[in-house]
């Protein structure tokens, strides 16, 4: 045996072998130093090579113990599938049942006009857009944009009458005072309606302004049903489509989305919806009051669907209040 192997025995006879404790990076003060080890993996050979490996400093903190029960992993939640978009067919029995609140008539009334004492000005249209929240004006301007149909220039005069919001001052129960303005917009805007392409401009504002939004606050609760889109969209026509978020509020149920029940879900709406509506009090503007608290006809018909089990709107379909069939 040389004098080199015999030193290196000797060595690691007395050196205490520490291996660098994980995650733990050495002090700069007492560096790891490089030492020779023996090779596990096959008899030691003196011929072999040194290997040389870090030792850390005997001061180096010691490894963190973690006692305790290993906590269980989460459950496995299958995702829920997105809410399916309404059925074309089911759209149009929705939009009928609103044009029955609205006019009375399931096919609608494209030419209905009138004045409520509500201060909201004239009401048009197969929805009734009203002044007040300028629906009517854009009708108008979409009714001009599209060519203007029979009666565009007669209509386009009134757009800065209709800006002003000016119908919202007359009184519904004093026609003979209206300014000649006032009564020669009634009865062009009566005119128009025959129009097809002012049915057409209707149509699409009632779309774009009520019904996509409402069709957006649908998906995402995750609602399928056609008698819960029915009970949300005619919220975004009386209310707008914040409205949706107003009544949902008022109750505790969750919806689909959210692992709900959807039936149980539509019910608790509409009922807080009727709640809300019987109970309307607007202390700035009084004269909204009775007029709106006259409208629980709206929820009472979609809660006589909900206790007839219509939840797909299977025509015919029967309405209520006001009386009509929808086929």
């Amino acid at each position: 045996m040389s004098l080199f192997t015999k030193f290196c025995d000797l060595f690691r006879k007395r050196q205490a072998l520490t291996l660098p404790t994980p995650g733990i990076d050495p002090d700069p003060d007492t560096s790891p130093t490089a030492v020779p080890i023996e090779r596990t993996d096959r008899p030691t050979d003196p011929t072999d090579p040194e290997i040389l490996i870090p030792v850390a400093s005997p001061s180096a903190p010691p490894i963190p113990v973690v006692t305790g029960p290993t906590p269980p992993a989460p459950p496995f939640v299958v995702p829920r599938p997105p809410a399916a978009d309404l059925d074309p067919e089911k759209r149009r029995i929705v939009w009928s049942i609103l044009s029955v609140f609205e006019t009375g008539r399931p096919e609608g009334d494209y030419s209905a006009v009138a004045v409520l004492r509500d201060g909201a000005g004239f009401s048009y249209g197969k929805h009734q857009a009203i002044d007040r929240s300028d629906t009517l004006d854009a009708i108008v301007l979409r009714y001009l944009d599209l060519g203007g149909g029979r009666y565009g220039e007669d209509l386009r005069p009134f757009l800065d009458y209709l800006s002003e919001d000016a119908s919202t001052r007359l009184d519904p129960e004093r026609l003979a005072s209206w300014p000649t303005e006032a009564r020669e917009l009634m009865i062009l805007l009566q005119k128009a309606g025959d129009d097809p392409v002012m049915r057409r401009a209707q149509d699409e504002i009632f779309s774009e302004m009520y019904w996509d939004p409402c069709r957006k606050k649908c998906l995402a609760m995750g609602l399928v049903l056609p008698l819960s889109w029915a009970a949300t969209y005619d919220t975004a026509i009386q209310s707008g489509p914040t409205g949706i978020d107003n009544i949902r509020k008022r109750f505790a149920q969750s919806p689909p989305a959210s692992g709900g029940d959807e039936r149980a879900w539509t019910r608790a709406y509409l009922e807080a919806r009727q709640l809300w509506i019987s109970r309307f009090h607007n202390p700035e503007h009084p004269e909204r009051n009775a007029t709106v608290q006259s409208t629980t006809y709206r929820t009472e018909s979609l809660l006589d669907l909900c206790d007839a089990g219509n939840w797909e709107l299977a025509t015919p379909v029967q309405i209520s209040r006001p009386r009509a069939v929808i086929v």
